[in-house]
C-alpha cells in the first residue's frame, strides 16, 4: 500500500483521476445500457480482487451518470472522463454535490486502512441526503426577511398540521420488486452476472 495515499496500491493511479479502464468493457457496457433504459437498478454491487478497477469503474460510471444527466440522450457507451470538464474536475477534487464517496479510513492507532467501511463513514449519507435541513432554514430566512417572524411562524404551523392527517390516512405504497445487480469484476470472468 501506498504510504502517501492511503488503501491505493503502490504505482496506481487514483481511481477517480483514473482515465482507463482496461478489460472491463463488457461491465461498462451493461452500466451504459442499465442507465440508457432509464429503469437501472436501486444498487449495483460491484465485487471482485483488490485492485482490479471496481473503484475506477464506479467513478467512470458517476461520470457518465453526472455529464448526461438525461437517460434517453446519454452516449451508448461510457468513454474516457475528459480531464478539461467540469463533471471530471469537481469528482476528481472531491467537490461534486451530486456524489458523496465513502471509503474505508485509516485506524489511527496501525495508520493502516481499515479493512471495512465503518458507521461513522456511512452515518454522512445523512448529511448528504438531508436537503431538507438546508432548504428549509433557507425558506425560513426568506419569509422572515421578507415578511416578519410572526408570519413565518403562522405559514409553517398549518402547514405541519395538514401534513400529518394526510401522511397518517395515506395507504401504503405497494413494495416495489428489488431491482439489485450484482456484478464480479474477474479477470476469468469479464461478463456482468
Amino acid at each position: 500500500m501506498s504510504e502517501e495515499r492511503a488503501g491505493l496500491l503502490d504505482g496506481a493511479i487514483a481511481p477517480v483521476s483514473n482515465p482507463h479502464l482496461f478489460g472491463h468493457e463488457a461491465a461498462e457496457a451493461f452500466l451504459a445500457r442499465n442507465y440508457r433504459s432509464g429503469k437501472g437498478h436501486h444498487a449495483i454491487l460491484i465485487e471482485g480482487p483488490e485492485g482490479i478497477g471496481k473503484a475506477t469503474l464506479a467513478f467512470r460510471f458517476a461520470n457518465h451518470i453526472l455529464r448526461h444527466p438525461d437517460p434517453t440522450g446519454a452516449p451508448e457507451v461510457i468513454s474516457d472522463p475528459v480531464p478539461e470538464h467540469p463533471v471530471t474536475r469537481q469528482l476528481a477534487s472531491g467537490a461534486s454535490h451530486n456524489l458523496l464517496h465513502l471509503s474505508r479510513p485509516v485506524d489511527e492507532k496501525s495508520g493502516r486502512v481499515k479493512t471495512a467501511i465503518t458507521v461513522d463513514e456511512v452515518r454522512k449519507l445523512r448529511d448528504f441526503f438531508g436537503l431538507s435541513a438546508v432548504t428549509r432554514p433557507l425558506l425560513g430566512g426568506y419569509f422572515v426577511d421578507r415578511i416578519t417572524g410572526w408570519w413565518a411562524f403562522s405559514v409553517d404551523i398549518p402547514v405541519g398540521v395538514a401534513a400529518f392527517p394526510i401522511a397518517r390516512l395515506t395507504p401504503a405504497l405497494p413494495r416495489q420488486r428489488d431491482r439489485g445487480y450484482q456484478t464480479a469484476l474477474d479477470k476469468r470472468r469479464q461478463t456482468p452476472r
